[in-house]
This record gives structure tokens, sequence and C-alpha cells, in this order.
């Protein structure tokens, strides 16, 4: 339906991507679709879709083609998780901040379940960023378990927002600090 990489095939390479370069800066930014369960109730399952799709598209227009780009969840639900190899944490971040800005200025046009036909607009998403650290090179769940502590910060301060879990050594880290990013 988005185009976009299937789950087994992104884990698949995004496990490359950490392999080849162990030592490299890789970003991964998990994205969720904010209030998606009010469209697909107010709307219909189809019109949900459609914003899935819309959104799938700008975020792949605000990516490269080498990132990698998938439907989170067992059976592709409304977050996305974003691998951007090679690429240092604050450029993620910029990176994540252009998604977000792109989807409030979407305007998709659905049809409901009793035919009719209605735009949806300012639609946002929350995102959670982090990044590759020596602790967790070759650890593709560990980084997205990271991502989703991010992801539920941003939630949890109020949505439509990023925040970052920053890149940490072991022995930096101490523990499970997160930071809020602006909106």
């Amino acid at each position: 339906m988005t185009g976009l990489w299937t789950r087994p095939a992104w884990d698949a390479s995004a496990w490359n991507v950490l392999a080849e370069d162990p030592t490299g800066n890789h970003t991964l930014l998990l994205l969720d679709v904010d209030r998606l369960k009010d469209v697909n109730d107010s709307y219909g399952h189809q019109a949900g879709d459609a914003v899935i799709s819309a959104v799938a598209d700008s975020i792949a227009a605000q990516t490269r083609e080498h990132d990698l780009v998938t439907r989170y969840g067992a059976f592709a639900g409304d977050e996305f998780l974003v691998l951007l190899p090679n690429t240092a944490i604050d450029t993620g971040v910029r990176t994540g901040q252009r998604i977000l800005a792109r989807l409030k200025t979407l305007t998709v046009t659905v049809y409901t379940v009793t035919d009719e036909i209605v735009e949806l607009t300012g639609i946002s998403a929350t995102a959670g960023v982090t990044g590759t650290g020596p602790a967790d090179v070759y650890d593709l769940n560990s980084l997205i378990r990271r991502a989703d502590a991010a992801l539920l910060t941003a939630k949890r301060n109020g949505r439509d927002q990023l925040a970052v879990r920053p890149v940490m050594t072991p022995s930096e880290a101490g523990g499970e600090e997160l930071y809020h990013q602006s909106r």
C-alpha cells in the first residue's frame, strides 16, 4: 500500500548497515501518526489507509534514496521506522523535524464510509530519535527500544513533537536519561 520496504526486508537491510559499518554514526527515527484511530473511527479504515499512504510518501520525500523506511508493527500499523545510515544524530533530528513539519502541510482527500469526500489537514506525528553508539552498534533491537523510549517521552510531553535519546557510551550513560527536543 505504501511502496515502502516490508518489515522483514527492512530488518535484514538494517542489520547489514550496522554490520558493515559498526563504528559509523547511524540514526534511527520511530514515528507514530497521532490519533489515526480517530480517523478510522470517524471516516473508516480506507480513510486511515489514505492518511498512512500520504504519510509514507512524505517520509520518503524527506529522506534519501539509501535511507531505510518501513511501517512498524506486526500488521503494519501507524508507526514508521526510518534508519538513516552514516548520519549523525543531529542531522537525524533535523530530518525528523522536516518530516513532522511536512506532515502538517498535508491535505489528504478521503472517501468516508458514508460516501462523502472529506479533506483531512493538520496531520501530525510524534517521533523518537536515537543513534548508534558503542554499546549497541550490532544490536538493532536495542536501537529500536531506545527510539521507542524517546517516542514515549515525546508522547508524554504532548505529542506532535520529537524527543531524542542521545548517543552515549556505556560509561557516560549511567542511566536512562532522555531529553526533550523542540516541536
